[in-house]
Protein backbone atom coordinates (compact mmCIF):
# COMPACT_ATOMS: atom_id res chain seq x y z
CA UNK A 1 0.00 0.00 0.00
CA UNK A 2 1.12 3.37 -1.08
CA UNK A 3 0.75 6.16 1.31
CA UNK A 4 0.40 9.94 1.05
CA UNK A 5 3.06 11.96 0.15
CA UNK A 6 4.79 8.94 -1.95
CA UNK A 7 6.17 9.79 -5.00
CA UNK A 8 6.86 7.49 -7.82
CA UNK A 9 8.85 8.38 -11.15
CA UNK A 10 9.70 11.34 -10.03
CA UNK A 11 6.22 12.44 -11.66
CA UNK A 12 3.19 11.55 -9.23
CA UNK A 13 2.90 12.27 -5.52
CA UNK A 14 0.03 10.69 -4.10
CA UNK A 15 -2.76 11.80 -2.62
CA UNK A 16 -5.18 9.27 -1.12
CA UNK A 17 -6.23 6.19 -2.04
CA UNK A 18 -9.65 5.72 -3.25
CA UNK A 19 -10.10 1.98 -3.12
CA UNK A 20 -8.99 -1.66 -3.15
CA UNK A 21 -9.76 -5.04 -4.86
CA UNK A 22 -8.04 -8.22 -5.98
CA UNK A 23 -6.11 -6.98 -8.45
CA UNK A 24 -4.43 -4.00 -5.97
CA UNK A 25 -5.33 -0.26 -5.13
CA UNK A 26 -6.32 2.92 -6.90
CA UNK A 27 -5.06 6.31 -5.75
CA UNK A 28 -5.96 9.70 -6.38
CA UNK A 29 -2.54 11.52 -7.56
CA UNK A 30 -1.42 14.62 -8.70
CA UNK A 31 0.90 15.02 -12.18
CA UNK A 32 3.66 16.73 -11.18
CA UNK A 33 5.21 17.47 -14.52
CA UNK A 34 1.58 18.60 -15.80
CA UNK A 35 0.06 19.80 -12.50
CA UNK A 36 -3.04 17.91 -12.94
CA UNK A 37 -5.15 15.41 -10.86
CA UNK A 38 -4.52 11.55 -12.12
CA UNK A 39 -5.91 8.21 -10.83
CA UNK A 40 -2.87 6.20 -9.83
CA UNK A 41 -3.91 1.78 -10.42
CA UNK A 42 -1.37 -0.52 -8.40
CA UNK A 43 -0.99 -3.99 -9.70
CA UNK A 44 -0.64 -6.42 -6.57
CA UNK A 45 -1.29 -10.08 -8.05
CA UNK A 46 -1.59 -12.74 -5.48
CA UNK A 47 1.83 -14.73 -4.60
CA UNK A 48 2.38 -17.88 -5.96
CA UNK A 49 0.93 -17.43 -9.79
CA UNK A 50 2.82 -18.97 -12.61
CA UNK A 51 4.35 -17.16 -14.94
CA UNK A 52 2.09 -17.36 -17.67
CA UNK A 53 -1.20 -16.38 -15.70
CA UNK A 54 1.24 -13.15 -13.97
CA UNK A 55 1.64 -12.14 -18.03
CA UNK A 56 -1.66 -12.44 -18.70
CA UNK A 57 -2.42 -10.10 -16.27
CA UNK A 58 0.28 -7.71 -17.21
CA UNK A 59 -1.25 -7.87 -20.47
CA UNK A 60 -4.55 -6.86 -19.11
CA UNK A 61 -3.17 -4.54 -16.77
CA UNK A 62 -1.77 -2.85 -19.68
CA UNK A 63 -4.72 -2.95 -22.15
CA UNK A 64 -6.69 -1.51 -19.52
CA UNK A 65 -4.37 1.50 -18.88
CA UNK A 66 -4.26 1.93 -22.75
CA UNK A 67 -8.13 1.91 -23.08
CA UNK A 68 -8.76 4.70 -19.48
CA UNK A 69 -5.58 7.20 -21.07
CA UNK A 70 -7.50 7.92 -24.79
Amino acid sequence: MLTPGTVLQNRYRIVSQLGQGGMGAVYRAWDMRLSVPTALKEMTPQPGLDSQTLGQLRDQFRQEATVLAV
